[in-house]
């Protein structure tokens, strides 16, 4: 039943006739193609930062560790050390991979002042706004949009909001506002994500040198890949890549 659930829908998002008005639900949450998969991944990484911060906050109340060691831990090892796992994985989608980049971002730089347990509630409160996104009832546009960059290569992925919106037939600042609502993320954060998604398993799986992943993925210079980056992860390839090396051997 999802499987012809997710047919009729995927044929819908690609119908350039579809009605502007219409909306798109996706039974069982299946927004993408593979979004079943995402949300059990999501889920997963959920029910880890939640185990997080019960373990730190019990261990805050009772004295067993103090915030300024339990502070180190959180940001130099647990949470870090879980999102990367997931970041790094390769199992994501455009979609879910920002929305981990987002906890990750959040965790390294939440004030010093914020309580490790507090850190942890807040990246898994990301997570599950993404989860909820994935449940809601998307705009055709919005579906055909995705998949569109879903399936792009890093390098192609990157073709201009009016070029999108030409292909779907639909006014381009319309499919910028439909898009932001639906998914929380704006067209920028998605071309950014369909390239540096790729960049994260570079980062992470091999010691290639930062320009050439920055070539290989069309960035007209090695300062760019850097700045994108940045965006996305709160911090530069090179610290990611030395995180990874230290928590995730």
């Amino acid at each position: 039943v999802m499987a012809d659930n997710l047919s009729a829908a995927l044929s819908a998002m690609t119908d350039p006739r579809a009605h502007r008005g219409t909306s798109l639900v996706l039974s069982d949450g299946l927004a993408l193609q593979r979004s079943q998969h995402d949300v059990g991944i999501l889920k997963e990484l959920i029910a880890s930062l939640d185990r997080l911060q019960k373990k730190l906050a019990v261990g805050v109340k009772h004295g067993a560790v103090s915030r300024g060691s339990a502070r180190q831990t959180l940001v130099d090892d647990s949470v870090v050390s879980v999102l990367l796992r997931f970041l790094g994985g390769g199992e994501l989608s455009t979609l879910s991979f920002l929305l981990c980049a987002q906890a990750f971002r959040e965790a390294v730089r939440a004030p010093r002042s914020s309580t490790p347990a507090a850190v942890a509630a807040s990246a898994r409160a990301v997570v599950e706004q993404g989860v909820g996104r994935l449940h809601r009832p998307w705009h055709p546009a919005v579906g055909a949009l995705v998949v569109r960059f879903e399936g792009s290569a890093p390098r192609t992925g990157c073709a201009s909001e009016q070029a999108h919106a030409d292909a779907l037939h639909i006014d381009r600042a319309h499919l910028g506002r439909l898009l932001h609502r639906d998914t929380g993320f704006g067209f920028r954060d998605w071309r950014r994500g369909v390239r540096l998604r790729a960049a994260v398993v570079r980062c992470s799986r091999t010691d290639e040198p930062f320009a050439t992943i920055a070539k290989r993925l069309g960035y007209a210079h090695p300062t760019q890949f850097d700045r994108e980056f940045r965006k996305i992860f709160g911090t530069t390839p090179t610290a990611l890549r030395r995180l990874d090396r230290a928590l995730c051997p």
